[in-house]
């Protein structure tokens, strides 16, 4: 037997491996369109650190996110409901089709439009810079579209409204 342990020679006569691995998928080896576009060792190396560097990106992000929430005993919408440790899959879901108007040369100030109430929640608790910049307008907030922000906005109301019941506010969001 050849190729030790996991079979890399052939036996009995058959034919080579076939499968991704092997050049299969209607791939013929040798002929220069070979799937490899990173053909040095350096390009190889930057490119697992540019990976690299993105994972920490996102797990920083969810990071700060989930200590924001906890230190203002507060959620945000999820995948399922409303969740006080979210993903940054989900909190880049959250903040999804916020557009923001840079300035042009006839105009002082960036303008953030189409964002909801759950959306300018999130970047409350979370601090956002652009909420704090003087050269950004916020438009005012509309009725959330997808069926998971509203359940967020219907939780946030009940929230508030058990809030003004009580004559203080637990909340962490005005």
């Amino acid at each position: 037997m050849r190729g030790g342990v996991c079979g890399g020679g052939q036996e009995g006569g058959g034919e080579a491996r076939r499968g991704p691995w092997a050049g299969g998928l209607g791939h013929k080896p040798g002929t220069g369109d070979d799937p490899i576009f990173l053909k040095t060792e350096k390009r190889i190396a930057a490119l697992g650190l540019v990976y690299l560097l993105a994972l920490m990106v996102y797990a920083l992000i969810q990071r700060h996110a989930r200590r924001a929430l906890a230190d203002a005993n507060e959620v945000v919408p999820g995948n399922r409901g409303v969740t006080a440790k979210p993903t940054t899959a989900v909190l880049f879901k959250l903040v999804h089709g916020i557009d923001v108007l840079r300035p042009t040369p006839g105009t002082a100030h960036a303008v953030v439009t189409r964002i909801t109430e759950p959306q300018l929640d999130a970047l409350r608790l979370l601090r956002h810079p652009l909420l704090e910049d003087p050269c950004v307008r916020i438009s005012a907030p509309h009725a959330p579209r997808r069926a998971r922000d509203k359940t967020y906005a219907n939780w946030r109301q009940k929230q508030r409204a058990q809030a003004g019941e009580n004559g203080a506010s637990s909340s962490a969001i005005p």
